[in-house]
């Protein structure tokens, strides 16, 4: 008989285990005020493999049972780093199977896994959020065990749901003098060029180039989910791409608590204060998130027109998420704007020998999380 040491199996997940992932992922939900099941419908394992240039799904398999115990990912992404690109690893979608939740303490071996797989990687540091309500796991994670990495605490991440279909009402002086249009393929070089120059002053962008954007890294993103925001002379002052990400991962609401339970029966007033209204319980959540965005200067007059025009153009779905770290100097725009949102907390996360590098982090510089690759 295979001892509780022996009996889990530790490795990279493969195309067969899709279905007992998408299981797994679907027993689970956030809890709190509003009850979400984040899914991958309709393949899985092919869905986390879109996360970054490289993907590992790790699995822990029951050999004596056959089954996933419980699995997590990481995904390795090409990121601005001190204004340089850096490789960076993204930890998430760590979950158990419901019939093993605190029944086999496996997670030292989970990151011993880890760890081997992190010295064949050469990957600066790595970073995870966590939700907020979460206090549990935050304080498991930051609890200092001789088998895990760092999980150092690196701020705070909002995600904002903002109302679409709203009517331009700025009367921002720069409504005369700027405009407000779909990207086209001939804006790819200046595209990606502006993206580098603002995002590089800041910590975490993604590293965005042209053959990224034409041959489908992103799924269902390209140039023209891409717009552009322009003063008189042609020099972009903002851009961003509404990201419709629903043929390969979804939000499942379950339902609503608190104060939300009681918002919901008058859900069709919302719109009318400028919130969005809140989608039936059991239905997927229809949205798209702004992503790979930058504002020229961190100017607020242009983001806050920026927002206006997005809101204005975007009426296919009845929302769209935007997230924003607290050292982000936009995010006050967001805040004023009538929203629903939830947080998180991110973590740096690095190993004994990854210490000198976080100890070069320029502390002063905004950080950036892209929402679209959560």
């Amino acid at each position: 008989m295979p001892t509780q040491h022996s009996r889990f199996l530790f490795e990279q997940a493969t195309a067969q285990d899709s279905d007992e992932i998408l299981h797994i992922l679907e027993e689970a939900s956030f809890k709190g005020h509003i009850a979400l099941i984040y899914t991958r419908r309709p393949d899985a394992y092919w869905s986390f493999k879109q996360e970054g240039d490289e993907v590992d799904i790790i699995v822990a398999r029951d050999t004596q049972y056959g089954k996933i115990a419980g699995f997590g990912a990481c995904a390795i992404r090409n990121l601005f780093v001190n204004g340089i690109p850096t490789r960076v690893g993204y930890l998430f979608g760590l979950r158990v199977a419901r019939t093993y939740l605190k029944k086999f303490p496996i997670l030292h071996r989970g990151y011993a896994y880890l760890r081997t797989l992190h010295q064949t990687k050469h990957v600066a540091c790595y970073i995870t959020t966590i939700l907020e309500e979460n206090l549990d796991v935050q304080a498991m994670l930051e609890k200092h065990r001789v088998f895990m990495p760092t999980y150092q605490p690196f701020g705070k991440y909002e995600i904002f749901a903002l109302r679409t279909g709203r009517p331009l009402k700025s009367r921002s002086a720069l409504l005369a003098s700027c405009s407000f249009r779909q990207a086209t393929m001939a804006d790819l070089p200046l595209l990606v060029a502006f993206l580098h120059e603002q995002g590089r002053q800041m910590q975490f962008f993604p590293v965005i180039t042209e053959t990224a954007l034409l041959s489908g890294v992103f799924p269902d993103l390209g140039v023209k989910d891409f717009w552009v925001m322009q003063d008189a002379h042609g020099e972009f002052l903002a851009v961003g791409a509404l990201w419709d990400q629903r043929s390969y991962k979804q939000y499942l609401l379950q339902g609503y608590g608190g104060y939300f339970r009681c918002l919901y029966p008058f859900t069709k007033l919302l719109p009318l204060f400028g919130f969005p209204a809140l989608p039936a319980p059991g239905s997927i959540l229809a949205f798209c998130t702004l992503s790979f965005w930058a504002v020229k200067d961190q100017n607020p007059e242009i983001f806050s027109l920026f927002l206006e025009y997005l809101a204005y153009v975007t009426g296919s779905v009845p929302f769209f998420l935007i997230g924003v770290h607290e050292s982000h100097p936009l995010g006050f725009i967001l805040q004023k704007r009538p929203h629903i949102s939830y947080r998180s907390k991110m973590y740096l996360v690095f190993w004994e020998e990854q210490q000198e590098f976080i100890n070069t982090l320029r502390q002063e510089d905004r950080r950036y999380l892209e929402c679209g690759l959560l």
